[in-house]
C-alpha cells in the first residue's frame, strides 16, 4: 500500500481549512501524514490546529506570510525529511475532496505502475462546473490514453496534485521565491521531465473559489492588483526556462497585449493596473530563481 502525505496551505481562512481537513481525513483510501503549513493566520487557525490530536497531523507554522509558493515548498521540503512516505498530495484549503478523490488518484497511479510525473483530479466548482480558475492545460495529443480515464496534460495547478517522493529528490522544490502564482505551472512543467502529466477523470474535488471567473488583471477587482505583479514575472521566468527565447518572447507579447486591453477595456484604476502589469515584466527580465535541494544525509 502507498503511503501519502496531504499538504494543505492555509492563510486567515479556518472555516475553509476546518472543512478541508473533514474531506482529508475521512478519505476511502487513508493518508499516512497531514502537513499543515499555516501562513502566519491571524484568525485563530494556529490555535485551533493545536487543539487536534490526530497522530498524522504535523503542523508548521511560518512566522511570515510566505505565500502559497513558499507555503507548498516548506511543507514539500517537511514531509520528504520527516517522513518516508512515498508520495505526495498538494491542495489549498478551499479545496474539498470527494471521498474516493486519493483512490482515484492511486488506482491510476498503479495503472501506470508508477511511471508519471503527476497525477491531477478534475477540478469542480460548486455549482458541478469546471472551475475556471484550475484549467490545466492539455497535451496536442490529449486522448492517447482517455480510454484508461486520463487525459493527458502539459501542466496542472496545485489543486489535489500528486507526485512522488523520489521526484522531489531528483528534481528539487518548487521555487519558493514565487511567491503566489505559477510556482504550479513552473512544477509540473518540471515533473514531466520525469514522465507524463494526467488528469484522472474519475477523481474529484470542489474547489470552492470566490467565483468561477478565470484571474484577469483586466477586470480583476482593485484589491487583487497587487499579486498580478506575481503572474507577469513568475510567466515570464517559466516559460524562459522550458520554452526558450521563443517562449519568453510569446509571454512578453501576451504582457503587452494585456496592457492593450487593460487601456482600452479596464472600468478603474487603470494606471495601478498598467503600472503592476510593467513591474512584474520588468522584474522577470532579471528573475532567476535557484532550485533548492534536499540533503537527505542530514
Amino acid at each position: 500500500m502507498k503511503s501519502v502525505s496531504c499538504i494543505i496551505v492555509t492563510y486567515n481562512r479556518l472555516d475553509f481549512l476546518k472543512r478541508c481537513l473533514d474531506h482529508v481525513l475521512n478519505q476511502s483510501y487513508a493518508i499516512s501524514h497531514l502537513i499543515v503549513v499555516n501562513n502566519n493566520s491571524t484568525d485563530g487557525t494556529e490555535a485551533y490546529l493545536n487543539t487536534l490530536t490526530d497522530d498524522r497531523l504535523i503542523i508548521t507554522n511560518p512566522h511570515a506570510n510566505i505565500g502559497g509558493a513558499g507555503g507548498f515548498s516548506r511543507g514539500i521540503k517537511t514531509s520528504v525529511e520527516q517522513t518516508s512516505d512515498d508520495f505526495l498530495w498538494l491542495m489549498d484549503d478551499d479545496t474539498m475532496p470527494e471521498p474516493d478523490c486519493l483512490k482515484e488518484l492511486i488506482n491510476s497511479a498503479d495503472q501506470l505502475k508508477d511511471q508519471f510525473g503527476f497525477l491531477v483530479s478534475d477540478p469542480l466548482w460548486t455549482d458541478g462546473t469546471p472551475n475556471q480558475m484550475n484549467v490545466p492545460l492539455t497535451k496536442r495529443f490529449w486522448t492517447n490514453k482517455l480510454s484508461d480515464d486520463l487525459v493527458e496534460l502539459e501542466y496542472a495547478t496545485f489543486v489535489s496534485f500528486l507526485f512522488s517522493r523520489s521526484s522531489v529528490l531528483k528534481l528539487g522544490l518548487p521555487y519558493k521565491e514565487y511567491f503566489i502564482w505559477s510556482d504550479d505551472i513552473e512544477y509540473s512543467s518540471r515533473l514531466r521531465e520525469i514522465g507524463d502529466g494526467y488528469l484522472v477523470v474519475n477523481s474529484k474535488v470542489i474547489h470552492e473559489t470566490g467565483n468561477n471567473v478565470g484571474a484577469d488583471i483586466i477586470t480583476d477587482s482593485v484589491n487583487r492588483i497587487p499579486r498580478y505583479f506575481y503572474s507577469y514575472r513568475n510567466l515570464y521566468a517559466t516559460w524562459r526556462k522550458y520554452k526558450g527565447h521563443k517562449g519568453a518572447l510569446k509571454q512578453f507579447l501576451q504582457a503587452m497585449l494585456d496592457l492593450t486591453r487593460v487601456l482600452r477595456h479596464s472600468r478603474d484604476h487603470k494606471w495601478l493596473r498598467v503600472k503592476t502589469l510593467l513591474r512584474g515584466q520588468f522584474a522577470g527580465f532579471f528573475f532567476h530563481p535557484k532550485v533548492d535541494f534536499i540533503d537527505t544525509n542530514k
